[in-house]
């Protein structure tokens, strides 16, 4: 380093704020607590092009600030910036702020820290790498760290955690990557306590948050809430194997195409009791799908779908067995409706499982006048029994309940002879295990 000076009891080194451009060709591997600061992350730039170099290799606290880290040639896919080592106890409480991160395999790797801060950071790696390896090989569980108002975009994986836990994400800007957030524990380790809450997630095309275990390892207590998810054809959220205790709530999903990408998926009937509420979904063509010929225990209610959204939630096929987690679904949506035919319905919902619907629907037939009209029913898979029989308050029209592929189909015409057209809005209710309920 350029200046240094030594800490007073022999603790601590530090390195003096500095203005400058450092060409870094062997790893540094200090051996008590560290702190850099630079003058400006653009004016004290650590650059090299050494392939497979670790620029900071450590087992202590470090401090960064004001710093760029830029690789180049053929360190731009191989490098890494900063590693914390494995030990025998954990090492916590480092501190990075205004740091820019360009290129490299690894912007941070943890094999065993917590309690670290990154804020107001920049990030991007290459060559499919992890900008945020997080992976505590002693300690699995050891994590309540903290990532803000950070940007992220790589080509690779932004935050990847595969041994780490406790970790909050708020404020974040999340671009263009393949992947933005992974959470698969590694050894078989049991990871959890995660919240994402107020980022923006764009551009991705794997999922942009995604929970799965791929070993015997299990995911607990996910909170995502408050964010906003933007890209084509994409999955946003994926909840998959060995995941429970996941809570979805307050977010906005929307694609740049209204036919293409999903909003959230849970893929895996043992990613138990996954609660989805209160989210917004628009220009997106399917909004919620769950496990087919399982059971995930899928509590679903209070989310609105605008009327670009094709498919509102599919799965959970059949009843639950003993031992397997129980959800229920609420659904509300609605449709708006033209309809001129007194001879051919228009269908505009189909919907299959086991629960209850009500329909209303609330029109004016020119010529002839307003109407109102409400049904409620049992749903047994395709089979609709009457609770409250269909009844019209106003002008007649007609409503067909009609099974097509499996599923009641449910349409409108005009009674013969009444009026001219119809123009309403048909709202659905449905509640129970409803295995399925899209726009046709």
């Amino acid at each position: 380093f350029p200046v240094t000076i030594g800490g007073g009891d022999g603790s601590k080194l530090i390195v003096a704020s500095v203005n400058a451009f450092w060409g870094w060709t062997t790893a540094t591997t200090p051996t008590k607590p560290m702190s850099i600061e630079g003058n400006t992350w653009f004016g004290s730039e650590v650059y090299t092009e050494a392939s497979g170099i670790k620029c900071i290799s450590t087992t202590k606290k470090i401090d960064l600030k004001n710093l760029h880290f830029s690789f180049y040639g053929a360190a731009r896919a191989t490098a890494i910036a900063v590693e914390h080592a494995a030990t025998a106890s954990t090492h916590g409480g480092s501190y990075w702020e205004n740091c820019r991160f360009d290129g490299g395999l690894s912007n941070y790797k943890s094999l065993n820290a917590n309690n670290f801060v990154f804020h107001a950071c920049t990030f991007s790696v290459q060559g499919g790498g992890k900008a945020l390896d997080l992976f505590n090989t002693d300690n699995v569980d050891t994590g309540d760290s903290m990532i803000s108002s950070c940007t992220f975009s790589s080509v690779g994986t932004n935050i990847y955690v595969s041994g780490t836990a406790g970790i909050n994400v708020t404020n974040c800007k999340f671009n263009d990557s393949t992947a933005h957030v992974v959470i698969d524990p590694a050894n078989n380790g049991n990871i959890g306590n995660f919240l994402f809450s107020n980022n923006s997630f764009e551009g991705h095309t794997d999922p942009a948050i995604k929970a799965a275990s791929s070993g015997t390892g299990i995911i607990t207590k996910v909170v995502i809430t408050g964010n906003q998810f933007s890209s084509g054809a994409a999955t946003h959220i994926e909840i998959g194997a060995n995941v429970t205790h996941t809570t979805i709530t307050g977010n906005v999903f929307n694609s740049t195409k209204p036919a293409t990408g999903k909003g959230i998926d849970v893929t895996s009937n043992s990613a138990e009791g996954v609660t989805i509420t209160g989210n917004s979904f628009h220009q997106i063509l399917t909004a919620i799908e769950g496990p087919v010929g399982g059971y995930a225990g899928i509590t679903l209610s209070g989310n609105s779908f605008a009327d670009d959204v094709t498919n509102i939630f599919s799965g959970e096929d059949g009843i639950p067995s003993s031992g397997e987690a129980v959800g229920s679904i609420s659904v509300d949506v609605s449709e708006a409706a033209a309809v001129t035919s007194d001879a051919v319905y228009t269908d505009f919902f189909a919907v299959k499982g086991l629960g209850v619907i009500h329909l209303r629907i609330y029109g004016l037939i020119q010529g002839a006048g307003w109407v109102v009209y409400n049904r409620k029913a049992f749903l047994r898979e395709s089979t609709l029994t009457d609770i409250e029989a269909g009844t019209a308050n106003g002008s007649s029209l007609d409503v067909q309940y009609a099974v097509s592929g499996g599923l009641v189909n449910i349409g409108l015409k005009r009674s013969v002879g009444v009026g001219t057209a119809i123009t309403a809005i048909i709202e659905i209710r449905c509640e129970g295990q409803i295995t399925e309920l899209k726009r046709i």
